[in-house]
């Protein structure tokens, strides 16, 4: 069982290593001075013919951005997820539920990079989900402990109230500004729809 984990060891690493890989000159991208300019957006028109090929009545894009702060929190993912790999390798070691536990973490750093790169509330809706699933499977983990059992159930729970708070709060903001986006042309139009504060504060002074 030893020899097992061992063999898996370098491709439970090596996910989450070629995701530092990739997103470090990403991040240096961001550096000079077009940095505002630079924001990718990968949108259903480019997967409506393939992943994506049915739309609803009123279209939404599903996206992913990467524009400077979602490039950073990538990094942060990626980075913290990495040292918890090579801690969890040891602690892990002669648990029977070795694979089943790095399966559960793999599936939450996904969650958290579908969270953090999302282009729009909905696919930051879909990153929110996954990962309160993942915080169930893993605090959950040692399900045969009662205790350890309820920890879990709790944080289910927990995570349903923050489910509700989240939905509304979508709510409002596409019936305020017509729209579920928050990156490229989505944010120009939610910031044409604010007030003006400078000069509501100049005629109320």
């Amino acid at each position: 069982l030893g020899q097992q984990h061992q063999a898996r060891h370098p491709v439970e690493i090596g996910r989450v290593v070629l995701d530092l890989l990739i997103e470090g000159p990403e991040i240096r991208r961001f550096q000079g001075p077009r940095s505002r300019d630079l924001l990718q957006t990968l949108t259903s028109e480019d997967l409506s013919n393939q992943a994506f090929p049915y739309r609803a009545a009123r279209e939404v894009d599903l996206g992913f951005a990467l524009d400077p702060l979602s490039a950073v929190m990538a990094l942060v993912v990626t980075g913290v997820g990495f040292l918890i790999h090579i801690y969890s390798l040891g602690y892990m070691a002669h648990d029977a539920g070795f694979r089943r536990f790095f399966a559960y973490l793999n599936l939450f750093i996904f969650a958290m990079m579908t969270l953090v790169l999302g282009e729009n509330l909905l696919v930051l809706f879909v990153g929110w989900e996954g990962v309160g699933l993942c915080s169930y499977l893993l605090i959950g983990f040692w399900y045969e402990d009662p205790a350890k059992a309820d920890a879990g159930k709790k944080a289910f729970v927990v995570n349903r109230v923050g489910d509700l708070g989240f939905v509304l709060a979508m709510l409002g903001y596409a019936a305020a500004f017509g729209t579920l986006g928050f990156g490229g042309e989505d944010r120009l139009a939610v910031v044409r729809q604010l007030p003006d504060t400078e000069a509501a504060l100049r005629t109320t002074i």
